[in-house]
């Protein structure tokens, strides 16, 4: 809508009244739409009393003046006319609501992602942050062997290790083929009893 004289002199009326400067009040689009929703629920001569005596909001006004002026700046900071009930001017001057610039947040339901994009933001919360399952596995049994007994990269184990260095088992590995503990290491009975118990007979 054109700004016009009337236009003007609403505005800057709400801006003594809201604290707010004459540009953010324009930037909302909605001045002439407020002006009007004003002249309507306040009528003319009180419309025209608010603009003609109120220079600066404090105690001296009389309960009639200090009704519009409160109403006013209900209006631009909810974008409703107070009233039992609230008159809603629109949707959209209830996102342009001042309200929501004093306490530098955005207006419900209007963030510029949509629906859900609170959950998209860069954070370590995610499953992400923990990595996936596979990598997960890899990194507890393919690295280099330690008490937890896995082969590391030359086949070495570690105190509960299935491999010793050359094939053989490890100090718990009674089931592989060679080594201290195997069949042909001094465990073995051939090797300490002399022989079979078929021999022995």
């Amino acid at each position: 809508m054109p700004i016009t004289d009337e236009t003007q002199r609403f505005t800057s009326l709400s801006e003594r009244l809201t604290g707010f400067d004459t540009v953010a009040l324009e930037s909302t689009g909605l001045a002439e739409v407020y002006r009007t929703v004003a002249a309507e629920q306040l009528g003319e001569e009180r419309y025209a009393r608010l603009l003609r005596e109120l220079r600066e909001p404090d105690d001296t006004m009389d309960g009639e003046l200090r009704e519009a002026a409160r109403s006013v700046t209900y209006l631009w900071y909810t974008g409703s006319w107070p009233g039992p009930p609230p008159i809603v001017v629109s949707s959209r001057a209830s996102a342009e609501g001042l309200v929501w610039k004093a306490a530098g947040v955005r207006p419900p339901a209007t963030a510029p992602g949509g629906y859900g994009s609170w959950a998209e933001a860069g954070g370590s919360s995610g499953p992400e942050a923990f990595g996936s399952v596979d990598a997960v596995g890899a990194s507890g049994g393919s690295g280099e062997s330690g008490e937890s007994g896995e082969p590391g990269p030359g086949g070495e184990s570690g105190a509960g290790g299935e491999s010793g260095a050359g094939g053989g088992s490890g100090a718990s590995g009674g089931s592989a083929s060679s080594g201290a503990g195997g069949p042909s290491g001094a465990s073995s009975p051939s090797a300490s009893g002399g022989g079979s118990e078929g021999d022995r007979r």
